[in-house]
């Protein structure tokens, strides 16, 4: 879910993908940062950057994008956030494209997004509202479920945002309360960030093995939990594969 401006590298996805034989589906679109060069872009320049990715290819390749990635961030909707979120919007009708959003859940901007969607002719039933397990707002999560759109539980691991306990409880009351057809569940691990005072001198020497939390982090310790609290293998494979796979149209 990496967009063009978090670093996004083709390449080196195909070759992680070719070396490993997974299937990776990139992303086209942008954050949400305020960044100088985005600032009074062309609307339609952008839209059609996005179209190309999806339809043409990415970075000059023929590996076409299968997914719209766009975010909301602590500012809120601002000028330039509610831009890039049309522009996703307008080339996610013209493809056919979901999108899979990244959000602020503690200002509830999943909703401001449904919205800009919804008024841009947008399907939401097409759209992932991400990081909603960063709150334990069940009134918040079901009124984005209930205009029906997805909702990621996607940041399992990312403790000092959400409790684990806090995590688990929402999902199993989701699932209680039926909505576990509209749930995908996942972590957030990065290789490494590029970002503030991490520095690749140093965590290219971290143990793999003995990280607190590594990209096993979903098997060897959400879905234990998930399974001792009464969730069954099945619904697990639901959340993992079949919504995931149904929404990309796989």
């Amino acid at each position: 879910m990496t967009p063009i401006n978090l670093g996004r590298d083709v390449l080196l996805i195909k070759e992680i993908a070719e070396k490993s034989g997974l299937q990776v589906i990139a992303a086209t679109g942008m954050y949400h940062s305020e960044e100088h060069w985005l600032v009074d872009k062309d609307s339609k320049l952008m839209t059609d950057l996005f179209i190309r990715d999806i339809m043409e290819g990415m970075e000059g390749t023929n590996i076409k994008a299968g997914m719209i990635k766009c975010a909301t961030g602590t500012l809120g909707i601002t000028d330039l956030n509610r831009k890039l979120l049309q522009i996703s919007a307008w080339a996610a009708k013209a493809t056919n494209t979901p999108i899979y959003t990244h959000t602020d859940a503690k200002s509830r901007s999943g909703l401001p997004q449904q919205d800009i969607f919804e008024k841009e002719g947008v399907d939401l039933s097409q759209v992932v509202i991400g990081h909603c397990g960063d709150t334990s707002d069940l009134e918040y999560l079901e009124t984005i479920l209930k205009r029906g759109s997805y909702i990621g539980l996607d940041r399992f691991g990312h403790d000092a945002m959400h409790p684990l306990d806090e995590r688990i409880n929402t999902l199993v009351e989701l699932c209680n309360r039926g909505w576990l057809e509209k749930i995908f569940v996942s972590q957030d691990r990065p290789c490494f960030y590029d970002w503030g005072e991490y520095e690749w001198r140093k965590a290219r020497n971290n143990d793999i093995n003995k990280l607190p939390v590594d990209f096993c982090y979903l098997t060897t310790k959400v879905f234990p939990l998930l399974l001792s609290r009464g969730i069954t293998p099945e619904q697990i494979t639901k959340m993992t594969v079949d919504n995931p796979r149904r929404f990309l149209g796989q």
